[in-house]
């Protein structure tokens, strides 16, 4: 208990009792007095806490981070199959339980070796025992999904665990229970996004399982908060992609209006706005009513607004971009919108400042091609001639970049001697050469070009 206290906050204080053989320590005496229900709750909450680092400690990358060093030790000394051991004898207490999640919680944030002993020693069944059995718990419900979350991160194996062992119902359930918890509910969310990440069948099941209407709950009940926005939006983005059902569930369940909000009330955070740009361009592809009712609840403007934000963010600009080239897709009235709110300048402002990013130069190509013909001006004065020749330059190895950037052309020099003679002037020509010479073999390259 002690420990566990001395180990709450304090960055100094770990690091002594780490230096101290504390860890070794603390495992020792979970193993010796396996029976004792009050030495696993302190035992575990102990190691909970040595194995987060403080929020005020200085982040130094050229030295291993605190934290990783002592997470290293707790796997080294038998602590994580300690934990799961004391999980397992000790399935009635709500606080061992707890604390166990927290232990697993914060080890699994560590490195792939880390979660790979965890999940191998049983930590995947002891998580979700923890959650069927301790409903009324907040605590146990916050950590359990918070290890899930990161034990199921970028590993499709363990995910799939997870699905087939029951673990999307139980992550719902969860998340239904506690509806009122910040913390479960951005565990939860992160929990799907990271199982929707992965394979169609976890797609399906969570969409099966009610799955994105509990999302979109939780993104209404707490839009206070940047992490249940950011994880909501992140789920129903990879829950839309490529599913033109899952798509109009979402829509059906107000997620237009929700992540419009999100973006709205977080426009400081990156992921909010990365994640918002994603859903609602894999909500608007092939689709003139989702796309319509995007724009009409005001998503064209949240994107714009992420694309004045965030020029520095890579990542956002890829998204942006590909939202406002979907979403303008055979519209002229949306395409003059997104004109009128600055869009094409930021498109072009987005092409400028990354142009080492071939998503970004492909999706904004893609974007100023979708244009309606009474933009061409606008993309003319804005810069779009230069900024496309120079993708097809420096990408110019890529077919998908080529043919919208020979599209762009083409339909911008179409019976207009100024632009024809702009394209003309920035090195037009030898671009649409160079892409032709590149992808000889390419049918659609060749009849653009």
């Amino acid at each position: 208990g002690a420990l566990a206290n001395l180990a709450a906050g304090s960055e100094d204080r770990k690091e002594a009792i780490t230096t101290a053989w504390g860890i070794k320590t603390v495992v020792r005496a979970m193993r010796t007095h396996r029976e004792s229900v009050r030495v696993q709750e302190q035992g575990c909450a102990a190691l909970a806490n040595l194995a987060v680092v403080s929020q005020t400690v200085r982040s130094d990358v050229s030295i291993p981070k605190p934290d990783d060093v002592r997470r290293k030790v707790i796997a080294s000394e038998g602590g994580i199959e300690m934990v799961v051991a004391a999980m397992e004898a000790h399935g009635g207490s709500a606080k061992v339980q707890e604390y166990g999640a927290g232990v697993l919680r914060n080890l699994s944030a560590g490195s792939e070796d880390v979660r790979v002993t965890v999940a191998a020693s049983g930590g995947i069944e002891v998580l979700l025992s923890a959650l069927t059995a301790h409903d009324a718990s907040t605590g146990v419900h916050e950590h359990g999904l918070g290890a899930l979350r990161n034990l199921v991160a970028g590993n499709e194996h363990r995910s799939t665990k997870v699905a087939s062992m029951g673990g999307i119902q139980v992550i719902l359930t969860t998340m239904k229970s506690h509806a009122e918890s910040v913390g479960v509910q951005e565990n939860g969310c992160g929990a799907l996004t990271n199982l929707a990440s992965g394979t169609e069948e976890s797609r399906i099941a969570i969409a099966s399982a009610d799955g994105i209407n509990v999302v979109v709950r939780a993104l209404q009940t707490h839009r206070e908060s940047a992490g249940v926005q950011e994880d909501g939006c992140g789920a129903l983005a990879n829950m839309a992609s490529q599913s033109e059902d899952r798509s109009s569930a979402i829509a059906a369940s107000g997620g237009v209006d929700a992540v419009v909000v999100a973006m709205s009330v977080h426009g400081a955070s990156v992921g909010v706005q990365e994640d918002g740009c994603n859903v609602l361009a894999s909500m608007s592809t092939d689709s003139e009513d989702r796309s319509a009712a995007i724009a009409a609840g005001g998503g064209l403007e949240v994107i714009i607004s992420a694309m004045e934000a965030h020029i520095e963010s890579v990542e956002v600009m890829e998204e942006a971009c590909d939202a406002l080239g979907k979403l303008i897709v055979g519209s002229e009235d949306r395409s003059l919108s997104v004109a009128a709110l600055g869009g094409v300048e930021k498109l072009v402002k987005a092409m400028h400042a990354h142009g080492q990013s071939l998503e970004v130069q492909e999706r904004g190509c893609g974007a100023l091609m979708n244009f309606a013909a009474d933009v061409r001006v606008a993309i003319v004065v804005a810069g779009g001639v230069d900024a496309i020749v120079s993708a097809m330059q420096t990408h110019c190895d890529s077919s998908r970049l080529q043919e919208a950037g020979l599209d762009t052309l083409s339909n911008l020099a179409s019976d207009n001697n100024d632009r024809a003679a702009a394209i003309a002037s920035v090195g037009g020509i030898d671009a649409v050469l160079m892409g032709m010479g590149a992808h000889g073999e390419l049918v659609g390259v060749q009849q653009r070009g």
